[in-house]
Order: structure tokens, then C-alpha cells, then sequence
């Protein structure tokens, strides 16, 4: 596989391996998509393909923990995805968006140590397109 090509690059800095990727796509409708009374749908389609994928990690460490929170603090970020359908694009398979991480961000200890930092955490972050 291309050196380029990694599952999650935040800000351009490559991310932990994810033990778990959700892809996701949505289409945004205007407040003018209606149902007519014969049920056929009037659809006002304002926005196409807007990215919210969700990466989770299981078993990582505490060090892998920190640097991906710190990554999402800020408000915005430049988000780097592998996505399945970016095969012939400049940089294969990958598609960077500008985003920031879903307000709600649980971590959860799945192994613990005496010592903190060898303690094995878990987390799930979704990403947001702008």
C-alpha cells in the first residue's frame, strides 16, 4: 500500500491504527422536502456527501489516548481520511476535509494498571464535515 494511504490523519499527523472504522456519508434535504398526500416524495436535496465518519480504538495505550485527544481539541481541524471510493484521485483512496470531532468524547478504561500509563483504554470519535 502507498505510504500516503493510512486509515485517520489529523492536521497531517497520522493517527493510531482504529480497531474499528464506520464510513459515513448523508445527504442534507431543505425544509421544502415534503410527502404528498399520495406519498410521492418532493425532495429539495441542499447538500450531497457530507463525511461524519466514526473511528473507534480498543486496547489502546494511554500515550495513543493523549495524542488523539489532543489532536481533536481544537475547533477546526483538517481531517484525512481512507475513503473506498477515492481510488484514481491524486492521493489514492484518501480524502481530506475540513471538520472537527462530535462534542461528546467517552473514553473508557478496559484495563487497569497500578500505573496509569500502562493502562489500556478504550475510545469512538465521529468526525464532522463542515
Amino acid at each position: 500500500m502507498d505510504e500516503k494511504v493510512c486509515w485517520l490523519k489529523i492536521d497531517g499527523e497520522k493517527m493510531p491504527t482504529p480497531s474499528g472504522y464506520t464510513y459515513v456519508e448523508a445527504d442534507f434535504d431543505s425544509s421544502d422536502t415534503t410527502r404528498s398526500e399520495t406519498g410521492v416524495l418532493n425532495r429539495d436535496r441542499i447538500r450531497a456527501g457530507v463525511l461524519s465518519p466514526k473511528f473507534t480504538w480498543q486496547a489502546i495505550t494511554t500515550e495513543s489516548l493523549s495524542k488523539i485527544l489532543k489532536a481533536v481539541e481544537p475547533e477546526k481541524i483538517v481531517v484525512s481520511i481512507f475513503d473506498p471510493k477515492l481510488r484514481n484521485s491524486d492521493t489514492p483512496f484518501m480524502h481530506t476535509f475540513m471538520g472537527y470531532a462530535q462534542a461528546t468524547r467517552e473514553t473508557s478504561v478496559i484495563r487497569p494498571c497500578d500505573d496509569p500509563l500502562e493502562t489500556w483504554w478504550s475510545l469512538s470519535i465521529t468526525f464532522i464535515e463542515y
